[in-house]
């Protein structure tokens, strides 16, 4: 296999000089990412596969992290600094319960001293370590986890095939991991079985996230290598799964992000975002229902 050379940018301010919005790069921050910078994301490809209607109306509004968004990005961050837990924490405050007479005023109060700061309640804080302990438990995700990585770099590339800036921010790349490059993806998930794996990988789109990743990096000039997610069950026991994509489903989620992006391609042009999405009963109960009406 020829080596891929990669086209890094260090960079985001070398834009001017590059002349060109194409590479890696490795000091724009995520809400930078999510909020300022143009291209259409992973995440908008979920979106659009409802309706590009719905795509837009996520980016013309603004983004604010729920719990479960609050949560995976600072295990992210628990993940990528373990060697520097000072700087972890001072990502955030924990809110300590307050009991007793005046608990009201002085959970007011605490919260006006920490007025603009990521709170997170003693459980949040708690469950983010939970998670961390059962990676660390784990050999295989204990070892992804100390192998020396390149964290949330931002890809920028061109489709070629649409003309569609897009863009992707890989959790973790490693350029050799058991002899050769890896991509990894942090997955949390409620239900830890292989039913629901599966459920997750197909109703939030990972395997579409696995193509469009892999298809980005190539695009600048790098060898992804395996795309490996790592499933984090969010309570205890906290079991770990680590599965590489399957290339079956990385092809199918190519196809898909090809499709829609050239519909945003076309959208992009006529500036018309349409609205309406095919769905309707279960392939099963339609099955059914024609049947016992026939």
């Amino acid at each position: 296999m020829k080596k891929l050379e990669p086209k890094i940018i260090k960079s985001f301010h070398q834009l001017a000089e590059a002349n060109k919005l194409a590479g890696l790069f490795g000091d724009i921050d995520g809400d930078q990412y999510h909020r300022e910078l143009p291209g259409v994301s992973k995440t908008d490809i979920e979106y659009a596969s409802w309706s590009l209607a719905n795509m837009m109306a996520r980016k013309n509004r603004e983004e604010f992290d729920n719990d479960a968004l609050l949560i995976g990005k600072l295990l992210h961050s628990r993940i990528e600094f373990r060697l520097n837990l000072e700087e972890y924490k001072n990502l955030f405050a924990v809110k300590p319960k307050f009991t007793g007479t005046g608990a009201r005023v002085a959970g007011e109060e605490w919260e006006l001293a920490h007025k603009g700061a990521t709170i997170l309640t003693e459980s949040q804080a708690e469950d983010i370590e939970s998670m961390y302990a059962g990676l660390m438990a784990n050999p295989q995700s204990r070892s992804i986890v100390e192998s020396n990585g390149l964290y949330e770099e931002t890809v920028f590339w061109t489709d070629p095939d649409s003309g569609v800036l897009c863009k992707c921010r890989p959790d973790k790349r490693m350029t050799e991991y058991l002899g050769q490059p890896t991509v990894i993806d942090w997955k949390t998930i409620g239900q830890f079985s292989k039913r629901h794996i599966q459920d997750a990988i197909t109703d939030h789109h990972y395997y579409v996230s696995a193509a469009f990743t892999i298809d980005g990096l190539k695009t600048v000039g790098v060898e992804p290598g395996p795309y490996v997610f790592v499933f984090i069950e969010k309570s205890q026991p906290n079991r770990i799964l680590c599965v590489p994509a399957n290339e079956i489903d990385i092809e199918i989620g190519r196809r898909k992000y090809k499709r829609l992006l050239k519909q945003i391609a076309e959208a992009q042009k006529t500036g018309i975002w349409p609205g309406f999405a095919d769905i309707g009963m279960h392939d099963w109960a339609r099955q059914r229902e024609m049947e016992a009406l026939a």
